[in-house]
């Protein structure tokens, strides 16, 4: 939307056109058509709200070796309302070991005590130095 939005801006007012060819119920290209990316902003984000996804939710990725989640997320307590997506494995390491990612998603109000705990699971982990990959990203700019 942002993009199309940026090249729509560029056509003379009076003059200019733009041709868009594409599913005419496609929610960004009736955003344009209607020219309101408010509404679409809006409307976005109630979809990744009721995802659990960003921006509306705090969204946690650890990436760790098979079995570590389950292990370290028995040490703590995590708000009801913060869901967990995973485990679910994601390929190798670099030292060919099987690793896997978790999405742990909590909501705004929640984020400052999720971040909290899993503090706490990397504090534990470096102070029992368990081995083996395990690193947290908070909101990250992508989920791999």
């Amino acid at each position: 939307m942002r993009r199309w939005q940026a090249v729509v801006s560029l056509v003379q007012p009076e003059t200019g056109r733009v041709a868009i060819i594409g599913s005419d119920g496609h929610p960004v290209l009736q955003a344009l058509i209607r020219h309101d990316p408010t509404g679409f902003a809006h409307r976005e984000l109630e979809s990744r709200k009721s995802a659990s996804m960003l921006p509306a939710f705090s969204v946690a990725e650890v990436v760790c070796a098979r079995g570590a989640w389950l292990k370290a997320s028995a040490q703590v307590t995590f708000d009801e309302a913060v869901r967990i997506l995973g485990p679910v494995p994601v390929g190798m390491n670099a030292e060919n070991e099987p690793i896997e990612r978790v999405l742990v998603c909590s909501p705004r109000s929640k984020a400052a005590h999720t971040a909290t705990e899993l503090r706490a699971i990397l504090s534990l982990r470096s102070s029992q130095k368990i081995k083996g990959q395990f690193s947290v990203r908070i909101d990250p700019v992508h989920v791999s």
